[in-house]
This record gives structure tokens, sequence and C-alpha cells, in this order.
């Protein structure tokens, strides 16, 4: 163990003593994350923000967004985590796994257009830092 003690700055006491005071009477996030969503859309010139517990809950949203769903394909990469594929599986549609290049790791626009035909909804799920 550390001997070492963890030093909060004073306003951060306060925000989280409100987000526990709020938390329930506010709704499950509590008033301090209405906040940093309004506070966020401000700061990018957006009337909404929407913010999430995970990666794996905003590709969720993000496929419903797109009405993915039951009959549709989603283009993933094959070097990925786990949540891509269930995200895709739990929205109703079926992953297709797209070769990776080896010296980027993302997905081979080759191996892309292989994979998309006109018959079906298709999208790309692209994925930032994986």
């Amino acid at each position: 163990m550390s001997d070492k003690t963890w030093r909060f700055a004073a306003n951060e006491r306060l925000y989280v003593d409100e987000t526990l005071s709020t938390a329930f009477s506010a709704g499950s996030s509590g008033t301090m994350n209405e906040r940093l969503e309004m506070s966020f859309a401000k700061k990018h010139g957006s009337s909404y923000a929407i913010t999430a517990n995970s990666g794996t809950s905003t590709l969720h949203m993000a496929l419903h967004a797109f009405d993915i769903g039951p009959g549709d394909e989603v283009i993933i990469p094959a070097l990925t985590v786990g949540m891509c594929g269930f995200a895709v599986c739990h929205s109703g549609a079926t992953p297709v796994y797209a070769d990776v290049c080896k010296d980027t790791f993302l997905m081979d626009p080759l191996d892309i257009e292989k994979k998309l035909h006109l018959k079906q909804k298709r999208s790309c799920l692209c994925i930032y830092m994986d």
C-alpha cells in the first residue's frame, strides 16, 4: 500500500457531493450529468449532447439512430474488441468482418469495397482508438 494520500481540489469534492445527492431525485444521472451535456453541446455549437456510460452503449445508440436492424449488415474491422460485434448482433444486424491493413491496423478499403453489395443495406462501423 502507498503512504500517499489522494488530494481533491475543493470544487471536486463539491461536485461529487452534488452528484451523489441528486442522482436519485433528478434521475439516474443527476443534475451534474445534465450540466455536462449542456456545456458540451454549447462548446460544440450543438443543441444537444448525450452522454453514455461506455463505448458499447454509444455503439448501440449509433446503430439505433441509423435504424440498423434485422436483415442489415455492418462492416467492422476483423481486429477489434468484442463489443463492436456484440453491439451489431444486439441490434439484430449481422457483423461482416473486413481485413485490416498491416501498417495502420485500420480497415482495408479494398476489402470493404468487396463486401459492399447494393442488394442489402450495409454500414461501416469505424472504430477510433481500437
